[in-house]
């Protein structure tokens, strides 16, 4: 299976991410014909409020990453984070605008705890957009769509076919969950490292918690 650490650093190609930004929403828009440039991101607040203030082309900018809600207004563009592992959405509608700017866009910055599901928040954007933006918490009180809910059972089964397979027994807890693996010192964490030194015969191993993702305890 080819994976990201498996790359080659010769076949790794580095781009600053705002002149990469400039040089495709100045092709999208010379070269194409885009009025509109909305950029799909996956960086940390700090990078994506920087693509807002630098970027010369991007209207607007739907990150991830953070596994947070956010929503603000930096150099006129919006910058929207929409949670993690469905647990929200958002649904945002963008308007064409001439004119002043609408009494009801105060632009507000948004947080978990200060964004309400179903509230209407207005945004204006870039001088010449209305965005009109409502949060969405996913719930159990939502409905599964039957089709949808099909292809997910069938996938769920073939999965846990292989994921209750026993591969090692140990007498140890291995508690992958974020809050510890993340912060501190673990058995699992120590185990791969331990196995990734004698794998290279090296001295140490450094492992980015990151990458351990099933977040329980086995």
């Amino acid at each position: 299976m080819a994976t990201l650490n498996t790359l080659d650093i010769d076949e790794i190609i580095f781009e600053d991410y705002v002149d990469c930004a400039d040089r495709l929403s100045s092709m999208l828009r010379n070269e194409l014909g885009c009025n509109m440039v909305i950029a799909l991101t996956h960086m940390r607040v700090p990078n994506d409020e920087r693509l807002c203030l630098e970027a010369k082309g991007v209207d607007f900018i739907l990150g991830g990453h953070d596994h947070i809600y956010r929503a603000q207004v930096e150099n006129q563009t919006l910058m929207l984070k929409s949670g993690s592992d469905y647990m929200n959405y958002s649904e945002l509608t963008i308007t064409p605008h001439s004119g002043d700017v609408p009494e009801e866009c105060t632009n507000p910055t948004l947080f978990d705890d200060t964004s309400e599901s179903g509230k209407v928040y207005n945004y204006f954007v870039k001088g010449k957009y209305t965005a009109t933006l409502i949060k969405h918490d996913v719930t159990r009180d939502i409905p599964p769509h039957p089709e949808a809910l099909k292809h997910v059972l069938y996938y769920e089964n073939l999965m846990n076919k292989v994921m209750k397979k026993h591969v090692c027994y140990t007498e140890s807890e291995l508690d992958t969950r974020f809050s510890k693996i993340r912060a501190n010192e673990t058995v699992i964490g120590n185990f791969i490292a331990d196995l990734m030194r004698k794998h290279f015969s090296s001295d140490c191993a450094l492992l980015n918690a990151g990458t351990i993702r099933s977040d329980v305890i086995y």
